[in-house]
């Protein structure tokens, strides 16, 4: 193979391979969060990788069942290896309902909460309305910037 062949080559696996740390991980949470309901177990199954990324956002596609406009709170858990969690969670993010009409809301992890962490994942959800159950929910980690090389 000649060495233009071979760079080209080399090139096109190293960019295959840092488009697969950079994307989106469902984190597979509950369907429904009922309405005046903290949940903690078995909220997701899954947790995010994100060790070799700098920038992080959430993403929470959720949709009242009824005219409620109760805030949607999320509390992450953070950790070094993807077994062992914090005991203190660092992190809570909060939407609100717009009653039976869809939401979409986006939020980005601070820099320093990402710095020491290789592993996200859910550790409670709670509906804060009395009335409205959000259905439809879907969670995603947006993993979007890669750290420089050493």
């Amino acid at each position: 193979m000649t060495p233009i062949k071979t760079l080209l080559l080399v090139t096109a696996l190293t960019l295959a391979t840092a488009r697969a740390d950079v994307g989106l991980t469902d984190l597979a949470i509950t369907n429904t969060i009922k309405a005046a309901v903290l949940t903690t177990a078995n909220v997701s199954s899954n947790s995010a990788y994100v060790s070799k990324v700098d920038s992080v956002g959430l993403e929470l596609q959720c949709q009242g069942d009824a005219a409620g406009t109760g805030a949607i709170t999320l509390t992450l858990q953070r950790s070094l290896d993807g077994l062992i969690w914090e005991t203190t969670p660092k992190f809570t993010w909060a939407t609100a309902l717009n009653g039976t009409t869809a939401v979409v809301a986006y939020t980005n992890l601070a820099d320093t909460l990402i710095g020491p962490a290789a592993y996200f994942r859910v550790y409670s959800i709670s509906n804060g309305d009395g009335t409205a159950n959000a259905t439809n929910c879907v969670l995603r980690v947006i993993r979007k910037t890669l750290k420089p090389s050493p």
